[in-house]
């Protein structure tokens, strides 16, 4: 039968290991990511809307074409120019810099407001 000493030591190690795991997963922790939503000039020339929004997104991935592809989620081709992508904070903010970006907002859900209709029924 284990002494409670004993139990106490392995009571012990374990917080130990449990606290250094939970220091070294806040060490490599990545920045969260967000939905952003990247607004661009209108495209010039007769490169396609998603070429030229890919264009500019992998610059923020260093270049990386597959990774850009990979986080875009939507490309807004007729009422704004622009796209919808999973990006972190610093990614967002270096593209708000670069040529060809109007603006970049975090995506926003908008609650609907809405009266409740009354049916009568005659």
């Amino acid at each position: 039968m284990p002494t409670s000493k004993h139990l106490s030591t392995t009571l012990l190690l374990f917080l130990f290991i449990a606290a250094m795991a939970g220091l070294q997963s806040d060490a490599h922790k990545p920045e969260d990511s967000a939905i952003y939503i990247v607004y661009t000039s209108p495209k010039e020339g007769d490169e396609s809307h998603e070429a030229f929004h890919i264009n500019i997104l992998k610059e923020a991935f260093g270049g990386d074409e597959s990774s850009a592809k990979e986080k875009i989620l939507y490309h807004y081709t007729t009422a704004a120019h622009g796209f919808s992508a999973k990006l972190t904070p610093a990614q967002a903010d270096f593209l708000s810099k670069r040529p060809h970006v109007v603006q970049v907002v975090p995506e926003q859900t908008v609650p609907l407001h809405t009266n409740p209709t009354h049916h009568r029924h005659t």
